[in-house]
């Protein structure tokens, strides 16, 4: 292949047009003859070299060993699984092919759930994230992952009293537990003078 592409390259440089005014009207004839010759041996190593390639791929080579190389197995459907196959070497046989196919039973998967635990209460709410360390996506026996809050003790936090306005002033008070509860609720607002 080397050989080919070094003259296809000299083929190139003796037709550039700068190259054939600088010779002679008598080197043009030869050298168009040579060049001629060797683009048809080029040819014919480039027929050969083809047919060499075809008939490797289409006629099977009497001590050739197959070797196949195979995808995993699918997922289990209507209890069959399927692969692909590919032979490396170019053999061009099927004796000795790997199954393409094969029996299989679904298999059964059992959930086995890991929670994050109950956080704070946020409006009353108490929330979890869990997962299912099996990847069985079925949600079966899934754990709760929001409950009401049970005995949530609230947490009040007031911001200063605002200014006095019609003999009145006003302050804004949050929970920070979230329990949601209006009971023991911070006075929001005061007389004033």
């Amino acid at each position: 292949m080397k050989k080919i592409a070094i003259i296809l390259i000299l083929a190139v440089l003796l037709f550039n047009p700068f190259f054939v005014s600088a010779q002679s009207a008598t080197s043009k004839a030869e050298l168009t003859q040579q060049l001629t010759k060797l683009l048809e041996q080029v040819v014919s190593q480039l027929q050969q070299e083809i047919a060499s390639i075809i008939s490797k791929r289409s006629v099977p080579a009497k001590n050739c060993v197959p070797v196949w190389q195979c995808s995993d197995w699918g997922p289990c459907y209507n209890n069959q699984q399927n692969r692909y196959c590919y032979e490396l070497d170019y053999c061009n046989v099927t004796t000795k092919e790997p199954a393409l196919t094969q029996s299989c039973a679904p298999v059964v998967c059992t959930p086995n759930w890991s929670c994050t635990g109950f956080g704070s209460c946020v409006n009353g709410v108490q929330t979890q994230t869990c997962y299912d360390i099996n990847n069985c996506h079925d949600g079966t026996n899934e754990p709760s992952r929001a409950q009401a809050c049970v005995g949530c003790m609230p947490s009040w936090q007031c911001g200063d009293w605002g200014s006095c306005y019609n003999n009145q002033q006003t302050r804004y008070c949050y929970d920070y537990n979230g329990c949601g509860v209006a009971n023991n609720v911070l006075p929001t607002s005061q007389p004033c003078n």
